[in-house]
């Protein structure tokens, strides 16, 4: 996952202060106002942060799997903007770089931010029968084979997080906050092929939940994150079981795979070096 903390301009690792890249920001004006110095008011149930966090993760997995920067060089940051002129507030994403990029790599975040949008909304012509990735795009996008398989791994996993429909129009600005591409409506359905490998993880964690019919299993982590998964067989329930009552921490192997329609399986088992 991205960072999510306020980028610190401290860090001896980073090549450069942390400099702003991106801004993923819902375009539908929420209206707010202060009742007093401590106190704004306002329509807040009105901010998706799901789906801007959806489609900033989404940016942030597309630009490091083709290479430009890597996931410990991306601050994700979510930020509130109050107009006293209009008295709206305009929630924004932005990301921010930890290391210099040049032109070309801008360039390039650029146009996968088109490309992954063109991907993810659903299109208003009719689709040819090879399904061809823009076919019906405004603009013809060129992309290296890294790219598109990076654009193409994105915006599975982005529609599948947001659902059928975005429902407050989103933009994608740059950093002198001039749009790239917008997002609205209907999200595209991701059914072709499954687009992810195996990924392992590792983790230390406690079993907080255990389900018998539908081999159900979720962890706690030692860092607070919840991992919700399966397990693969009956031998295993038992064994979970023990582990469930008696809440001690244990070693555990997570095995994640990206399905065709964009969601995450988890299969989760005992780490076969440091198993109880």
């Amino acid at each position: 996952m991205p960072n999510t903390h306020p980028p610190t301009f401290d860090n001896p690792t980073a090549d450069v202060s942390p400099k702003p890249i991106l801004i993923v920001q819902q375009k539908t004006a929420i209206f707010a106002r202060r009742i007093d110095s401590h106190i704004i008011s306002g329509n807040f149930a009105g901010i998706e942060w799901r789906n801007l966090r959806a489609i900033s993760d989404g940016i942030i997995e597309t630009i490091v799997s083709a290479n430009i920067i890597s996931e410990e060089e991306v601050d994700a940051i979510e930020t509130l903007h109050l107009d006293i002129t209009s008295q709206t507030i305009s929630p924004s994403i932005h990301l921010y770089s930890r290391v210099a990029l040049d032109s070309d790599k801008t360039g390039a975040i650029n146009k996968l931010c088109r490309a992954l949008s063109a991907r993810i909304l659903k299109s208003s012509c009719n689709r040819s029968e090879t399904d061809d990735l823009y076919d019906d795009a405004p603009e013809k996008i060129t992309l290296t084979e890294t790219e598109e398989l990076a654009v193409k791994q994105g915006s599975t996993r982005t529609s599948a997080t947001i659902g059928a429909k975005i429902t407050h129009p989103v933009a994608i600005l740059d950093e002198q906050t001039q749009q790239i591409s917008a997002l609205a409506g209907k999200t595209r359905k991701h059914t072709r092929a499954v687009v992810g490998t195996d990924r392992d993880i590792y983790v230390n964690a406690v079993i907080d939940e255990l389900g018998y019919s539908k081999f159900s299993v979720r962890l706690i982590c030692e860092n607070g994150d919840v991992v919700d998964g399966y397990y693969g067989n009956r031998e295993l329930f038992s064994e979970f079981a023990n582990e469930l009552k008696s809440q001690k921490s244990h070693h555990f192997l997570v095995k994640e795979t990206l399905t065709d329609d964009g969601k995450n399986i988890r299969s989760v088992s005992f780490d076969g070096e440091a198993k109880p």
